[in-house]
């Protein structure tokens, strides 16, 4: 946890000193950033299927929630190629899931799609994940002979990426053989290759699955060393698939070498690591493992206990390795407790799974798939060799009647040679004609560049010109983005609003790079206190007034140890006046500002405290539907008016699961293509719309509607809406 902490760190110094802020956010951040500006339908599926790719290991709600918007975009626009990427990624998430059948369904549609667009990258996928389904099952032949074919597609593609995933799969193939060599060599090449294309997640994987092989093969030395590298890397990339793997890995490790503590102390972690992935597989491996440990501790009611679970889950995806393991530790416990009819029926279940598996377990149809697999790599050498000689045939019958074309070309040069000395003689008498306007010409010719040197001085001082001019514009952007680096770090970063919060969104978009908006969250003892607000002007200018605002709400609460909305606003008038050296003139400058409190408690009940300057407090009572609104005071902070009205708390107690929103004018100010506004109306009627969606959601579907409203209307304003959930 400390190691993730300070790569966290490191990205956040790495960002002010850097001038690519992509590299820092991530594929995920990148796709999202993508998204919010593609236009086109394809692009958008594509994003959507590469979200849910990216977030299959992390996160699968998230995974299938991208897969599920994928699909209904594909179907919508006829995209094949879409709705082929989104049921593939269904497949693979069900696969994650344990849910092989469902998966299996999925990913022969996938297939079928393929191969009618000849989609070869998206073929070899399906043969992939089709191959991880059978293996599953136990039909170990069956899953070798799709890899293979996956394998031979990626070697063609030149698709090294796509080979390590092959070779890693074939070496598991290897590892339920109990073929251990065999899987290693292949788990290195799948390493050597995910090392030359810098791919660190599935280097975890291949050290992960080196570590299990060595473990299997009694080297716990060299096991414990590979399984704890491979968790090392899977961490600084937050795969939890992996992890867990890794940790039931060193359970395994510890179990084979009777630490049974330790043991324990893998398989727990594992244990947590499942209930948030939602992982029934790998549960019924842990509890698997467990029961194994019970049995050889001499608790036979708790390895019973253990065994049936696994044995059930097993069972409902028909894992036939797993119904073998549990069913002969449940005879192995039921004989020891001398109950001797249960113990047969679990002994029969095993005698027969143990038979079926050996009939995919002859090594002879190993041996026959790799010959044929690398029989068909020759034929298909052999054949290209056969087109390469019909094309140098093609070519030279072309050359030969290329020479033919060529000597009735030499004999048509001939006469036109001879026809143009005929003429020759005319020319020449035209020539004295001509000689006599060769003077007025040369007159004409002087006057001519005496125009062009004129033209190309003034050229060169146009493009002496042009390079000022470049000049002041690089110089330009370079300011701007000096004052988008420091606007981003005076923004509460994720970690910190993460800590505060909780559940929450926030909708962030300047029209001109930097933002006159800006948001801030401060703690005062056990309260939290919350702020927007939308400053006067747009780009550089409202960026600098955003700062100054950000700068005088840390001192305000934090030096004044001030946590009442009304009198921060109040003290926050009167300094921003001071600054812009305004006082008892009309100023041009100024913010409007809307700022809660509330305190971090575990009561089911909380009270918010609301004040705002022309900008007003919305929010919805758990278990309403309707949006309820507070209006603020009417009047702006840092503007001189005659007479300023005070600013006005208001207390509302709400319950836990209630949301409050906060934002500019920005959404709602919005054109379309017709210079029609959004309005505040509409905009309400999307808040109350997506009400009961998650933050995250609530925050994707206000993005899409504004998006799909605006179509190519050019942004009005900066844009900024904040929502939270009390909890």
């Amino acid at each position: 946890m400390k190691r993730g902490i300070s790569l966290l760190i490191g990205f956040i110094i790495l960002h002010f000193f850097t001038s690519s802020l992509l590299a820092q956010q991530g594929k995920i951040n990148y796709l999202l950033d993508e998204l919010k500006i593609a236009k086109e339908d394809t692009t958008r599926i594509r994003i959507f299927n590469e979200l849910s790719l990216s977030y299959r290991n992390s996160d699968i709600k998230r995974a299938n929630d991208y897969a599920q918007r994928a699909l209904i975009l594909a179907d919508k626009t006829n995209s094949r190629k879409g709705r082929a990427d989104a049921l593939g990624n269904f497949g693979a998430i069900f696969f994650r899931q344990g849910k092989y059948d469902t998966a299996l369904i999925y990913q022969e549609e996938a297939l079928e799609i393929r191969e009618k667009i000849n989609d070869q990258k998206g073929i070899a996928s399906s043969y992939n994940l089709i191959a991880l389904m059978e293996a599953q099952k136990g039909n170990y032949a069956k899953a070798l002979g799709f890899h293979l074919k996956a394998l031979g597609i990626r070697e063609k593609q030149g698709d090294k990426r796509g080979m390590a995933g092959s070779y890693n799969n074939i070496g598991n193939i290897y590892v339920n053989q109990k073929q251990y060599d065999l899987a290693i060599d292949n788990y290195q090449k799948a390493l050597k290759i995910n090392q030359e294309i810098n791919d660190e997640a599935q280097q975890a994987n291949c050290l992960g699955n080196i570590g299990n092989s060595y473990m299997l093969k009694k080297n716990f030395v060299f096991a414990t060393d590979y399984i704890l590298r491979s968790i090392s890397l899977a961490e600084k990339h937050s795969d939890n698939y992996i992890i867990t793997n890794n940790f039931v890995n060193l359970g395994n490790t510890y179990k084979e070498q009777k630490k049974y503590p330790l043991a324990f102390d893998y398989l727990n972690k594992a244990m947590e690591k499942t209930k948030e992935m939602n992982n029934p597989e790998a549960k019924a491996e842990i509890q698997q493992i467990m029961a194994e440990i019970f049995l050889a501790q001499g608790d036979i009611d708790k390895a019973i206990e253990n065994a049936t679970l696994s044995l059930t889950t097993a069972q409902q995806v028909k894992n036939k390795e797993r119904i073998l393991n549990n069913s002969f530790i449940l005879y192995k416990a039921y004989k020891q407790k001398q109950d001797i009819p249960k113990a047969l029926i679990y002994h029969e279940i095993y005698a027969a799974i143990k038979d079926s598996i050996a009939n995919q377990t002859n090594d002879n149809i190993y041996a026959e798939l790799e010959a044929r697999f690398r029989l068909e790599q020759n034929e298909i050498m052999i054949k290209e060799q056969k087109q390469e000689v019909e094309l140098m045939r093609k070519l030279q019958a072309s050359t030969e009647e290329q020479k033919k074309r060529q000597r009735f070309i030499d004999i048509g040069v001939g006469i036109i040679v001879i026809l143009l000395l005929t003429f020759g003689g005319l020319v020449y008498r035209n020539y004295l004609q001509r000689q006599q306007h060769a003077n007025r010409l040369a007159g004409l010719n002087h006057e001519l560049r005496l125009q062009k040197e004129e033209i190309l001085t003034q050229r060169d001082l146009i493009e002496i010109q042009n390079h000022e001019l470049n000049e002041s514009n690089s110089l330009i952007s370079k300011s701007i983005q000096a004052a988008l680096y420091i606007q981003q770090g005076i923004l509460p970063n994720k970690q910190k609003l993460d800590s505060m919060i909780g559940e929450y969104f926030i909708i962030f978009r300047p029209r001109n790079v930097v933002s006159g908006d800006f948001y801030w969250t401060g703690q005062l003892d056990n309260k939290i206190i919350v702020a927007i607000s939308d400053c006067t002007g747009h780009g550089v200018p409202g960026a600098f007034m955003s700062i100054i605002g950000s700068t005088l709400l840390d001192r305000i609460v934090r030096l004044k140890k001030i946590s009442e909305p009304a009198m921060i606003l109040s003290n926050l008038d009167q300094e921003l006046k001071i600054i812009l050296r305004k006082e008892g003139e009309q100023s041009d400058n100024g913010m409007d500002m809307g700022i809660i409190t509330f305190e971090k408690n575990d009561i089911e009940w909380q009270k918010v405290v609301f004040a705002g300057a022309k900008i007003p407090l919305r929010f919805i009572r758990k278990g309403n539907k309707e949006i309820e609104q507070i209006q603020p005071v009417n009047r702006s902070i840092g503007f001189v008016t005659k007479r300023d009205k005070e600013f006005i708390n208001h207390e509302i107690f709400l319950e836990k699961g209630s949301q409050i929103y906060l934002s500019s004018d920005g959404y709602a100010d919005q054109d379309n293509p017709k210079h029609e506004r959004l309005g505040t109306s509409r905009f309400l009627s999307l808040l109350n719309e997506y009400a009961e969606l998650p933050m995250y959601l609530q925050k994707t579907h206000l993005e899409d509607s504004l998006r799909i409203y605006e179509g190519n209307a050019p942004q009005r304003d900066d844009i900024l809406v904040m929502g939270i959930k009390l909890g």
